[in-house]
Protein backbone atom coordinates (compact mmCIF):
# COMPACT_ATOMS: atom_id res chain seq x y z
CA UNK A 1 0.00 0.00 0.00
CA UNK A 2 2.71 1.92 0.78
CA UNK A 3 4.60 1.58 -2.51
CA UNK A 4 1.83 2.34 -4.75
CA UNK A 5 1.14 6.02 -2.41
CA UNK A 6 5.13 6.64 -3.15
CA UNK A 7 4.86 6.17 -6.78
CA UNK A 8 1.60 8.18 -7.23
CA UNK A 9 3.83 10.47 -5.34
CA UNK A 10 6.82 10.26 -7.66
CA UNK A 11 4.73 10.90 -10.76
CA UNK A 12 3.13 14.08 -9.83
CA UNK A 13 6.29 15.14 -9.26
CA UNK A 14 7.68 14.22 -12.54
CA UNK A 15 4.76 16.18 -13.75
CA UNK A 16 5.80 19.51 -12.24
CA UNK A 17 9.50 19.16 -13.36
CA UNK A 18 8.95 21.21 -16.66
CA UNK A 19 7.42 23.84 -14.86
CA UNK A 20 9.65 24.21 -12.07
CA UNK A 21 12.72 24.15 -14.61
CA UNK A 22 10.85 26.73 -16.70
CA UNK A 23 10.48 29.12 -13.14
CA UNK A 24 14.14 28.55 -12.14
CA UNK A 25 15.47 29.49 -15.33
CA UNK A 26 13.42 32.50 -16.10
CA UNK A 27 11.07 33.59 -13.68
CA UNK A 28 13.60 35.99 -12.23
CA UNK A 29 13.31 37.81 -15.68
CA UNK A 30 9.35 37.66 -15.60
CA UNK A 31 9.06 39.52 -12.33
CA UNK A 32 10.06 42.50 -14.07
CA UNK A 33 6.71 42.61 -16.01
CA UNK A 34 4.41 39.72 -14.47
CA UNK A 35 3.16 39.01 -10.75
CA UNK A 36 3.19 35.04 -10.47
CA UNK A 37 -0.71 33.56 -9.55
CA UNK A 38 0.45 29.89 -9.86
CA UNK A 39 3.42 27.55 -10.28
CA UNK A 40 4.62 24.14 -9.70
CA UNK A 41 5.62 23.99 -6.06
CA UNK A 42 9.07 21.91 -5.00
CA UNK A 43 9.21 19.20 -2.29
CA UNK A 44 11.22 20.19 0.72
CA UNK A 45 13.94 18.69 2.64
CA UNK A 46 14.17 19.58 6.04
CA UNK A 47 16.06 17.66 8.53
CA UNK A 48 16.46 14.80 6.41
CA UNK A 49 12.69 14.29 5.56
CA UNK A 50 10.65 14.76 2.57
CA UNK A 51 8.28 17.07 3.05
CA UNK A 52 5.51 17.16 -0.10
CA UNK A 53 2.92 19.71 -1.19
CA UNK A 54 -0.18 17.65 -2.48
CA UNK A 55 -0.48 20.82 -5.03
CA UNK A 56 -1.11 19.27 -8.45
CA UNK A 57 -0.43 22.46 -10.41
CA UNK A 58 2.20 21.96 -13.64
CA UNK A 59 1.48 24.75 -15.32
CA UNK A 60 2.06 28.55 -14.67
CA UNK A 61 -0.36 31.19 -14.10
CA UNK A 62 0.93 34.92 -14.81
CA UNK A 63 -0.80 38.33 -14.34
CA UNK A 64 0.57 41.58 -15.55
CA UNK A 65 1.49 44.25 -13.54
CA UNK A 66 1.32 46.88 -15.83
CA UNK A 67 -2.48 45.69 -16.96
CA UNK A 68 -3.95 43.53 -14.07
CA UNK A 69 -6.13 42.17 -16.40
CA UNK A 70 -4.05 40.61 -18.90
CA UNK A 71 -3.01 37.37 -17.61
CA UNK A 72 -0.63 34.60 -19.25
CA UNK A 73 -1.20 31.02 -19.10
CA UNK A 74 1.93 28.51 -19.77
CA UNK A 75 1.49 24.63 -19.97
CA UNK A 76 4.04 22.35 -21.04
CA UNK A 77 4.16 19.27 -23.22
CA UNK A 78 7.35 17.25 -23.05
CA UNK A 79 10.17 19.65 -23.74
CA UNK A 80 7.40 21.94 -24.96
CA UNK A 81 5.72 25.59 -23.34
CA UNK A 82 2.59 25.92 -24.77
CA UNK A 83 1.72 29.98 -24.01
CA UNK A 84 -1.80 30.73 -23.85
CA UNK A 85 -1.87 34.94 -23.63
CA UNK A 86 -5.21 36.81 -22.67
CA UNK A 87 -6.63 34.01 -20.76
CA UNK A 88 -10.46 34.72 -19.70
CA UNK A 89 -10.29 34.98 -15.68
CA UNK A 90 -13.12 35.37 -13.40
CA UNK A 91 -13.49 36.87 -10.17
CA UNK A 92 -15.67 36.09 -7.06
CA UNK A 93 -16.02 37.53 -3.77
CA UNK A 94 -16.55 34.72 -0.98
CA UNK A 95 -16.26 35.23 2.82
CA UNK A 96 -14.94 39.28 2.26
CA UNK A 97 -12.20 37.88 -0.02
CA UNK A 98 -11.71 37.65 -4.29
CA UNK A 99 -11.19 34.39 -5.18
CA UNK A 100 -9.31 34.69 -9.17
CA UNK A 101 -10.19 31.37 -11.49
CA UNK A 102 -8.96 31.16 -14.74
CA UNK A 103 -10.24 29.13 -17.73
CA UNK A 104 -7.08 28.30 -20.02
CA UNK A 105 -9.13 27.19 -22.46
CA UNK A 106 -10.43 30.94 -23.16
CA UNK A 107 -7.42 33.02 -24.58
CA UNK A 108 -6.51 35.16 -27.47
CA UNK A 109 -3.76 33.57 -28.10
CA UNK A 110 -1.68 30.27 -27.81
CA UNK A 111 1.89 29.86 -29.19
CA UNK A 112 3.79 26.71 -28.80
CA UNK A 113 7.85 26.87 -28.18
CA UNK A 114 10.21 24.13 -28.14
CA UNK A 115 12.70 26.71 -26.25
CA UNK A 116 11.88 27.63 -22.92
CA UNK A 117 13.60 30.48 -23.60
CA UNK A 118 12.39 31.77 -26.65
CA UNK A 119 9.44 31.40 -24.79
CA UNK A 120 10.24 33.42 -21.97
CA UNK A 121 11.38 36.14 -24.61
CA UNK A 122 8.15 35.89 -26.08
CA UNK A 123 6.15 36.58 -23.11
CA UNK A 124 8.08 39.61 -22.44
CA UNK A 125 7.26 41.52 -25.46
CA UNK A 126 3.58 40.78 -24.53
Amino acid sequence: MYGESWKIAEEREQRKKPGQIFCDNHEWKLKQKYKTIQRPDKITWIGGTIYRTITPTTHIWLQSIENPDFHVWIEFSGNNAIVKSGIQVRIENQYLKSIMYADSDKCKDCRYFSDYSDACNYILKL
